[in-house]
């Protein structure tokens, strides 16, 4: 079993990936194109062949892909809704306060504890002290998954509180 599965490895994804690789912790990826894992695969990194293995695989999720609609099309099936159960979810996607809400709900009613981030860096800062990640949502899933978030910034991964819009309405402050 891994520590942490990454969903989604473009730019952003890779990058929180190579993160999370470089601070020793046991991952597992996945990505719709299967090209995106070869790096991975080459650097000795558990590929997940199907997006249900990769959810098996870890306690925590980490989701950075498009938007939440991606992400709900891709999670709300009858082979990987089930697997959810106990998981603790993190998206990392862009999106809005209430598609924030919408997901604590939706990942909540299949049993899984969620928190939702924003990115408030570019993906050569991820490591780095220059790397913002601001996380709100359940406190026990925070407390569940901090010590592996804590590697995506060099002391700059900030918890906002029980309040899941909190960290999408303070990245569309920032944005404006």
């Amino acid at each position: 079993m891994g520590d942490i599965s990454v969903i989604g490895l473009g730019l952003m994804g890779a990058a929180l990936a190579r993160a999370i690789q470089k601070a020793g912790y046991d991952l597992v990826v996945w990505n719709r194109s299967p090209d995106k894992m070869q790096p991975f695969e080459a650097d000795g990194v558990r590929c997940a062949s199907e997006l249900s293995s990769a959810i098996r695989a870890s306690p925590v999720v980490m989701i950075c892909i498009d938007n939440y609609a991606t992400t709900r099309s891709m999670f709300d099936r009858p082979d990987i809704a089930p697997s959810l159960r106990g998981k603790v979810i993190v998206q990392l996607s862009s999106g809005t306060p209430q598609e924030s809400s919408d997901a604590a709900e939706w990942a909540h009613a299949h049993g899984a504890s969620y928190l939702d981030g924003a990115i408030l860096a570019g993906p050569s800062n991820i490591g780095t002290s220059d790397a913002t990640i601001l996380l709100s949502g359940d406190e026990a899933a925070h407390a569940r998954s901090i010590g592996l978030l804590e590697c995506l910034g060099q002391g700059t991964v900030r918890y906002h509180g029980s309040n899941v819009r909190a960290a999408s309405t303070l990245d569309l402050a920032w944005l404006t």
